[in-house]
């Protein structure tokens, strides 16, 4: 019974004040509709882009999309936004102020989101007054990216390049060392093949001795046994080193042509799974939602008045 009184009096209270709650109703319709156009206010359209990880080299125990979220937010990744885009006259910032960068870089961090998602994805999302803009900046993120990543590895590569660069040619004077000593031991004493030569002047020797035949094929076959005993180790030691440092050689080559390629290619580390696209429709604010919250406040601020209109009048 109680609920039915209260409730008539709360109707016949607003009957009573229709008309006043009505023009308020109407005041606060026509404001929000003009003061939500975007000649006042600046709505915002968002474009966003998802991109896995891709031929980025781990450079420590943070995955290949933790490598690459830190990349994106990197200072040098929105220096090269901000630079191409113009973003301190694009936001509007006052670079006689003293801390005009910081307020730069807080008005860049509010209108661009770098999150990774459930999927181990990055997702760059941009806000902007202009969904053209927005999406331009979304694709110019992903290709600074590429930039930066590319050049990070082309650095490690050139110092990869480097350190073979200097092995290969330690490596070549220590060859062309070696090659000099085997060459003096073969011209000087007739060194040619210590394994095989010793067995056939051997041979050639005793043979010599069993058919009693002597003179000069004799004395050169006697003084051969001596160059193979005097030099012979040593000549066979620097030729076996000798073909070692052609094998170590060669495989430093490998290396080293391995590097130069990856100092001279031009990749992309990013695989694009949602491209970024102009939004068709804004995203913020919503301007029905903000006329309605216009509307219901209207509504509460004036009962509210009238009400203390009421009680001063009794």
């Amino acid at each position: 019974m109680t609920g039915n009184i209260l409730k008539n009096n709360i109707a016949g209270w607003i009957w009573h004040h229709w008309t006043s709650l009505l023009v308020v109703q109407v005041v606060a319709f026509a404001a929000s509709v003009v003061f939500t156009n975007p000649y006042f206010i600046n709505y915002q359209y968002k474009s966003y882009a998802i991109v896995y990880p891709y031929n980025i080299t781990s450079f420590s125990r943070e995955s290949a999309t933790e490598q690459m979220l830190q990349f994106l937010t990197s200072v040098d990744i929105k220096d090269d936004i901000i630079r191409k885009f113009n973003l301190i006259r694009h936001y509007g910032i006052d670079t006689t102020k003293k801390n005009y960068y910081s307020k730069l870089l807080s008005e860049y961090n509010d209108n661009v989101s770098i999150t990774s998602t459930e999927f181990e994805a990055a997702q760059i999302t941009v806000f902007d007054r202009s969904s053209d803009t927005a999406c331009l900046m979304v694709q110019s993120i992903i290709n600074a990216l590429n930039k930066k990543l590319l050049a990070t590895q082309k650095a490690k590569s050139v110092e990869t390049m480097t350190m073979y660069k200097k092995s290969l040619d330690i490596k070549k004077r220590e060859i062309d060392s070696m090659a000099a000593v085997s060459k003096q031991l073969s011209v000087q004493y007739g060194l040619v093949d210590y394994t095989s030569e010793s067995r056939e002047v051997m041979r050639a020797y005793y043979q010599m001795l069993a058919s009693s035949k002597g003179g000069k094929p004799l004395d050169e076959a006697a003084t051969q046994i001596k160059n193979l005993e005097e030099k012979g180790e040593e000549f066979n030691a620097v030729n076996l080193h000798l073909k070692d440092a052609w094998k170590e050689y060669d495989e430093l080559l490998v290396k080293y042509d391995d590097a130069v390629r990856d100092v001279n290619k031009q990749i992309t580390y990013t695989n694009i799974v949602a491209a970024p696209y102009p939004a068709d429709s804004r995203t913020y604010p919503v301007r029905w939602l903000m006329i309605l919250g216009a509307c219901v406040s209207a509504l509460i601020f004036s009962i509210f008045l009238i009400k203390v209109f009421e009680r001063q009048k009794e």
